[in-house]
């Protein structure tokens, strides 16, 4: 009954362990005989196959037998997690894991320098794959789970009803019967089982079993999705499940579901309870953490703990990077081969990497400085969009100072007032020591980009010893601070054959395949040539769970990055059952600088009542619109920001998912929370965001309010006040003769009002009839400006013929004691017509 064949075991001391004929033969099951299946008697068939199951069982756990094989990585060890079920019957389940567990088990694994690949094969072999291909994908991707855990790989199954596909004896190819010890009549999934926990008692395990009472609910044209209908899978099925009980007594968690239709695509859906998706999240941050125990990272002071942040950047961006060999070639010889090189050649000492956003910069220098690195260069390196201490000009010179200076085994202690970017400046223009290449990723987004000093604190000069490297997107204000000798390198549309690669390998760390239709499909899509487009195309191809429909969905795909955005996040929102993922994004949008980092729960929530989002829920939010969003400093107001990562969204936001009515609403939300005083908001911080949002949230009359009586607004100046009340006027423009003015159209002020002071500014001392009604400077020029009112304000200000109204009290003015409303030059339109002084409420 049994094919003998030599097999050789390996313990954990990597030793050879002597097998015998018979547990050679109770490892190997290639025999066509034992395949023979007697209809009558399917309890005899499935005891068979479990006498041979716990012979297998019992050898391996006598031998002790592991994996020899040891995995060295650079950066991020990855963790990998294999998804075993039958697929008709758990789209549900797998979506969950997919969208809502994975993500945050990820993040939580980053924290700990790994990186979870999840193994969901979904989909993943080509629609025209040979049965061996498709039993060696699944397969031989549980053996590289082996492989990195030392033979105790991270399993998770689903298991309910159905027992899956029985292959025959002619459907296994022998060497994989011999391979992996194949039982005869089971199903594929029961393999999986056997092969990644049954015959290793596997502690990294997990088994997720759904109660069957959901079943009798279905209608009976899916039924047979569900349940099995011949005796002997449904006797394998619940032999199955009775010996996981039994040798799996604490890591299998039974959870329930419910049926509901979905009318309009005249669908079932089951819906899960959120038991499942936090037993899974618990068992494998635990196996995880015993596995891999956290580092003990402890960090002497503030610029190792900046170090160690820039490398795990660093290294997470270069993780399977590929393409762009021609873009590192040239910056290698831009570089020199080394620096002794650079010195004999006089290389340039400043090169500028420069593309759009999504271009692939930072992958690109995290490549070149690992490349640079393992040829034992001096590389310093800063990310700027790392974190956000990284993005002021402090942290950057500061940084790159003191790496300069232990280069070299000098230290140096700063006095009072010296500033890091002059002793930088200075150090570059006189240093003769070791060199290194220094490399800068993403001056344009340094927190002094809206200043007058920005790139102020980068050396004109460098050592020729020293080579240094900046990225910056297409941003003007960043290219006119760059030096005139800087060598400029561009990078142009990712070329065919490296899309191709890109794609491929993403995809292939979930052990995912295209076959070569979808893959032509997908790289001749016009939106392909941007890396962001594609690596957004794929992740989102690697969460689709519909294998039939896979090659339509490569089809479908839109050939912009604004479109594509639009359609991942459109099925992000259907997916959020809160609403809030929606929320968060059109407020990001909104938001003047960002929205604060640490407010966003309580904006998100009910500010109104001091209701903050619960924490649980914020992260998971959080979390969903992570690939859409990275955190700043304002560089005046210090406070930690949320913005979008890509400029793109900018654009999707306001044309897709919200009206001009909704964006009004959005910005009175963020302007009701601004003006919240118990939030005891820094003064910097309010004046920056609320007027800004009273305008765009058309509250025209409480802008005018802030202005005028809120002394918090005596920190804005005159200039920005300025700007938004010119905002705020009625549009309508007033027209009159050259160099004249029509009494019956000019504001007037009544004899008290314009004795009064500060009606138009807090800051003027001025009384009313002196100062420009709009900013409320002094006229101070002999031929100033009056300031008239359009005929759409005439019935309110002008009431009968010698009848007029004060423009600040609004009460009748008496006979000869009206005064003339001013208007300064800064604040009057033009010579030949000027708009309507009266504000827009």
């Amino acid at each position: 009954m049994y094919r003998h064949y030599k097999f050789e075991c390996i313990n954990r001391d990597n030793t050879q362990t002597e097998i015998s004929k018979r547990d050679v033969s109770l490892l190997n099951t290639s025999d066509k005989d034992a395949w023979h299946i007697d209809p009558a008697n399917p309890t005899a068939t499935v005891k068979e196959c479990w006498n041979i199951i716990n012979d297998q069982c019992n050898v391996v756990k006598s031998l002790n037998v592991k994996s020899s094989s040891t995995l060295h990585t650079i950066g991020f060890k990855p963790v990998r997690i294999f998804v075993s079920s039958t697929f008709r019957d758990f789209h549900t389940e797998r979506d969950i894991l997919v969208k809502r567990v994975f993500p945050e088990l990820k993040e939580w694994c980053e924290e700990r320098k790994l990186l979870l690949l999840e193994c969901d094969l979904r989909w993943g072999v080509p629609k025209d794959s040979t049965t061996r291909t498709t039993l060696c994908t699944c397969l031989e991707e549980l053996d590289r789970c082996h492989n990195e855990t030392n033979g105790e790989p991270f399993f998770l199954s689903l298991l309910c009803e159905r027992y899956g596909w029985v292959p025959l004896y002619g459907d296994v190819p022998l060497d994989l019967q011999e391979k992996y010890r194949w039982v005869p009549n089971t199903s594929v999934t029961t393999m999986e089982i056997l092969h990644g926990a049954l015959r290793s008692k596997n502690p990294n395990a997990l088994f997720c079993i759904r109660n069957n009472g959901f079943i009798h609910k279905l209608p009976e044209k899916v039924q047979s999705y569900f349940v099995e209908s011949e005796p002997l899978p449904q006797t394998q099925m619940k032999t199955l499940k009775e010996h996981i009980h039994m040798m799996f007594p604490n890591q299998v968690f039974e959870y329930y579901c419910t049926v509901s239709s979905d009318q309009a695509n005249e669908k079932t859906k089951l819906e899960v309870e959120d038991a499942f998706a936090k037993e899974v999240l618990r068992f494998f941050k635990s196996a995880i953490s015993k596995k891999y125990p956290i580092e003990e990272r402890s960090y002497s002071n503030e610029e190792a703990f900046e170090d160690q942040a820039h490398d795990i950047y660093m290294k997470s961006k270069a993780a399977f990077v590929e393409g762009r060999q021609m873009e590192l070639h040239a910056l290698c010889q831009l570089c020199g081969d080394n620096t002794e090189q650079n010195r004999r050649n006089n290389c340039s000492r400043l090169v500028v990497l420069k593309g759009p956003h999504g271009y692939g910069k930072s992958a690109l220098l995290a490549n070149f400085i690992q490349k640079k690195e393992h040829e034992d260069i001096h590389v310093f390196y800063h990310f700027i969009s790392n974190i956000s201490s990284s993005q002021t000009p402090l942290n950057i010179t500061k940084r790159l100072f003191n790496y300069i200076m232990k280069l070299n085994g000098k230290e140096q202690a700063l006095k009072p007032g010296d500033k890091y970017a002059d002793l930088l400046i200075e150090l570059m223009k006189t240093y003769r020591g070791e060199g290194c290449i220094v490399v800068i990723d993403g001056v344009n987004e340094s927190m002094d980009i809206a200043s007058q000093s920005h790139l102020n604190w980068l050396p004109k000069e460098w050592p020729l010893n020293i080579t240094c490297i900046i990225s910056t997107d297409c941003n003007s204000i960043t290219e006119s601070r760059l030096p005139e000798n800087a060598v400029t390198l561009e990078l142009k549309d990712l070329p065919v054959e490296d899309r191709r690669k890109i794609a491929s390998t993403y995809l292939g760390r979930y052990n995912k395949t295209l076959d070569e239709e979808q893959m032509n499909m997908l790289i001749t899509n016009k939106g392909s040539s941007l890396p962001l487009w594609l690596l957004s195309a794929c992740e989102d191809l690697r969460i689709f769970g519909h294998f039939r429909r896979l090659t339509d969905h490569i089809r479908e795909l839109p050939d912009s990055i604004n479109g594509l955005m639009k359609q991942i996040i459109d099925r992000l929102v259907l997916e959020d059952d809160s609403g809030l993922l929606k929320k968060a994004m059109c407020l990001i949008y909104c938001s003047k600088c960002g929205l604060p980092d640490r407010f966003a729960p309580l904006i998100l929530g009910d500010y109104e009542n001091n209701i903050t989002l619960p924490p649980i829920q914020w992260a998971t939010i959080r979390r969903l619109i992570k690939p859409f969003i990275r955190s700043t400093t304002h560089w005046q107001s210090g406070e930690e920001m949320i913005v979008f990562s890509h400029d793109v969204l900018s654009n999707v936001i306001p044309e897709h998912f919200m009206s001009k009515l909704k964006e009004e609403e959005y910005h009175r939300h963020l302007a009701g929370f601004y003006n919240k005083k118990d939030l005891h908001l820094n003064d910097f911080t309010v004046c920056v965001n609320l007027p800004y949002h009273l305008l765009h949230g058309s509250l025209i009359t409480e802008l005018i309010g802030f202005f005028r009586n809120d002394p918090r607004s005596l920190q804005i100046s005159t200039m920005f006040v300025r700007e938004y009340l010119q905002s705020a006027r009625c549009p309508n423009v007033i027209v009159s003769t050259a160099g004249t003015k029509q009494e019956k159209n000019v504001l007037k002020l009544c004899h008290m009002c314009s004795l009064k002071h500060r009606a138009f500014n807090k800051r003027s001392t001025a009384s009313n009839d002196k100062v420009c009604c709009i900013c409320g400077d002094v006229v101070i020029s002999k031929h100033h400006t009056t300031a008239g009112f359009c005929f759409k304000h005439k019935i309110k200000y002008h009431l009968a013929p010698g009848v007029e109204k004060c423009f600040i009290c609004e009460n009748v003015i008496q006979k000869n004691q009206s005064h003339d409303v001013l208007l300064c030059n800064f604040c009057d339109v033009g010579m030949y017509y000027q708009r309507c002084c009266v504000y827009n409420t």
